[in-house]
């Protein structure tokens, strides 16, 4: 038979190939993966330890990509408490309408565990690409794990460790630089019980160089 591929066009395992890795039928992983009747825990282990092994994607991702549904994109944020997090999906959303990608946005609430679930939602959906704010950038083993996937991975203001993706990331630094050098160049003072650490430094650095170097 016709060997399926995912979204980067590498080859995904099969159900009958999870079940020969695991020593079981195939209908003994069905039932894993559906919950449809109990199975031993030392069964389900191995099976799950199958689906890690050979990054075993459900039928109903290869349902998704047989129709075609690689203009789907998602998007994992913290919360939207946060002003910033709130306009990187205002950001997201308008830009992706323009490129005709529909956005499934999803929150982590800060939860490492639920973002781990989100991200595997979210391939074995057979998104086109992800775009996430993660809640544990040190978790290397899993992202990279993931990457085998073929899905690009983009991550947006914390950057992951270890490994190579896609990363954006707001130039805090230089944009503080900027607007501080601008006040000082204006007359403004700062007053220590208003100083952020940032801006401490900053105007330290600009006395101690007699401005030369913040303003030029």
């Amino acid at each position: 038979c016709k060997k399926r591929k995912n979204a980067g066009g590498g080859i995904m395992a099969t159900l009958k190939e999870v079940a020969k890795r695991a020593g079981v039928s195939t209908a003994t992983v069905s039932c894993c993966l559906s919950g449809a009747r109990n199975v031993r825990a030392e069964t389900k282990l191995r099976v799950q330890q199958a689906i890690e092994d050979l990054k075993y994607i459900p039928n109903a991702a290869a349902r998704s990509l047989k129709k075609m549904q690689t203009n789907k994109l998602g998007v994992i944020l913290p919360d939207l408490s946060d002003h910033f997090f709130s306009e990187i999906l205002r950001g997201l959303s308008q830009r992706l309408q323009e490129e005709n990608y529909l956005l499934t946005m999803a929150l982590s609430y800060w939860s490492p565990k639920r973002e781990c679930e989100l991200i595997d939602t979210f391939l074995n959906e057979n998104v086109a690409g992800l775009l996430l704010v993660s809640c544990q950038p040190e978790n290397t083993a899993f992202f990279r794990s993931r990457q085998t996937y073929g899905v690009p991975m983009v991550f947006l203001h914390f950057r992951p460790h270890g490994i190579e993706a896609g990363f954006v990331e707001m130039d805090t630094y230089t944009t503080t630089k900027a607007l501080t050098a601008e006040l000082l160049r204006k007359g403004y003072h700062f007053y220590s019980d208003t100083d952020t650490e940032v801006a401490v430094k900053l105007i330290d650095y600009y006395y101690n160089n007699n401005g030369s170097n913040l303003l030029s």
